[in-house]
């Protein structure tokens, strides 16, 4: 089964990661396309969501750096991680996974983590929000991470104290959606790191 995910466009090509899904596992796919989306061949397998089928996977977030690698977060909900990978040839090939967030805990144990949204700030770092569960807070909610270009974390940000405070990051995720669908490729970048620099305000 596949599921819907944006695309993106690199130099005369869009480039596409896709939640896929199976009775047996769920995973992540990159296909290519050099049509302008009329038709798609596979490029890559990104990584797993999930060993087995309980708990039903989550789409990735996939963004252009601006040194020209692809960077992909996605949740890994048989490990309980929040990772993230890079690829240098556009998307033909990935990296090994590098984990961002390892200390998930839920109350009911439910591996609800994942469904990433990502940005790169100005200053060349990356930050990541995501679902999460903790030892803290076990009931799901919205938490971040601040990393550089080579998946080293500087920063996990604490749960969001209240719906002000969610519904602030909220918004800036929304404003990034919207900017991918009004505006051009060359727009999008530009806008995309703007919005970065606001979430990083939203969290400090």
């Amino acid at each position: 089964e596949y599921r819907r995910q944006r695309q993106m466009c690199i130099r005369d090509r869009l480039i596409t990661a896709v939640r896929r899904k199976s009775r047996e596992h769920n995973w992540i796919d990159c296909f290519r396309s050099d049509d302008n989306g009329s038709s798609w061949s596979f490029l890559s397998k990104v990584g797993d969501t999930e060993i087995g089928n309980v708990s039903n996977g989550n789409p990735p977030a996939l963004i252009l750096l601006a040194d020209g690698r692809l960077c992909a977060v996605y949740g890994n909900r048989t490990d309980r991680q929040i990772v993230s990978k890079y690829s240098d040839d556009d998307g033909a090939s990935w990296g090994d996974a590098l984990v961002l967030r390892d200390d998930f805990q839920s109350a009911n144990d439910f591996p609800d983590l994942g469904y990433a949204r990502l940005f790169q700030r100005t200053d060349g770092q990356l930050v990541t929000t995501y679902f999460c569960c903790t030892p803290d807070r076990p009931q799901t909610h919205i938490e971040a991470t601040i990393f550089d270009r080579n998946g080293d974390r500087r920063r996990a940000a604490g749960a969001f104290g209240g719906r002000e405070h969610q519904h602030a990051v909220l918004q800036v995720v929304k404003d990034l959606d919207m900017v991918h669908h009004d505006f051009g490729v060359g727009s999008v970048l530009e806008a995309s790191r703007h919005l970065a620099d606001r979430l990083t305000n939203v969290l400090t």
